[in-house]
């Protein structure tokens, strides 16, 4: 594992930011961090990069003890706040220049280096253009090819496409999910479509705890909403009722609509029932809840 959490508390001037975390991050995976506003998200990725140290609790980082030793992890580690702070009056290229010498790379490698960051993140038709007269996705894309120069294994990225249009919200998702495959990747985020679309791993963050933490995946399968069948004999409804597992059921035209009971899969009860009953089945599709809709009723509930 390239990052490991275990039990972290932090408290500032009294008040309680994070309550015993623990969690793991391994290479390629891309983990989304969701939780509402003062949900401890940007508190926790600061812990990561070390910037912040956690007050109870150990944190490992590429086998480092980040409280022990906060300046082995920074090669390793890169951070780009939601604010993305960048120096305008710099040219593209010249400010990437910068930040290589920055993290000491030598000169006879930083070119190539900066060419290649910058045909990665998709700004090398800017490279001539000061950085103040950039659109805010080209901006934020400056930000990420600064957070790469060094060739880091963890990025760590706060909002990484808040107040974009579609078109650089896109392109940063592509970005991200190319340089997952040999780096690790957390991101916080309100754009839940933008979890579901690139991260493999969620953690749901309320009030300084850990609500949720599980890969989208078993997330999808687990998270059904209702089943919907369509059946070429004409039945009474409420004959499903008699499946054990059945909550509810509607009726849609020729359609029914069947609540399970903890939203679990019921689709091979139905499945016995509909052949037990001598029924013609003409369809079957499950629908799920969206990751959004998890998010609120988790945070509602808690």
């Amino acid at each position: 594992m390239l990052i490991e959490l275990e039990n972290i508390s932090k408290k500032i001037y009294k008040k309680q930011i994070l309550s015993n975390i623990s969690f793991s991050v391994k290479l390629g995976e891309i983990v989304g961090l969701l939780g509402p506003n003062g949900s401890g998200k940007s508190t926790t990725m600061k812990i990561i990069s070390g910037y912040l140290a956690p007050s109870k609790g150990k944190i490992n980082v590429c086998g480092y003890d980040v409280k022990r030793f906060p300046d082995e992890i920074k090669p390793f580690v890169s951070y780009l706040p939601e604010n993305n702070p960048l120096y305008f009056n710099m040219y593209v290229r010249e400010y990437l220049h910068f930040i290589g010498k920055i993290y000491g790379i030598n000169k006879k490698d930083i070119f190539s280096k900066t060419i290649n960051i910058m045909k990665k993140c998709h700004i090398y038709n800017v490279r001539n253009k000061k950085i103040k007269t950039l659109s805010k996705g080209f901006k934020q894309r400056v930000g990420i090819a600064q957070c790469l120069i060094h060739n880091p294994k963890i990025l760590i990225l706060d909002e990484p496409t808040s107040g974009l249009d579609p078109n650089h919200i896109i392109e940063i998702r592509n970005i991200i999910k190319e340089i997952s495959k040999e780096k690790s990747v957390i991101l916080s985020t309100h754009i839940m479509q933008e979890v579901e679309s690139i991260c493999d791993r969620i953690i749901i963050m309320d009030k300084g705890k850990i609500l949720v933490d599980n890969n989208i995946e078993n997330i999808r399968k687990d998270n059904y909403e209702h089943l919907i069948l369509e059946i070429k004999e004409k039945i009474n409804k409420n004959i499903f009722l008699e499946i054990n597992k059945v909550k509810s059921i509607d009726k849609i035209e020729n359609k029914y609509i069947i609540q399970s009971k903890n939203y679990e899969d019921i689709r091979e009860d139905v499945f016995s029932f509909i052949i037990d009953k001598k029924l013609t089945l003409l369809g079957m599709s499950q629908q799920k809840k969206s990751i959004e809709y998890l998010f609120s009723k988790l945070i509602k509930n808690k």
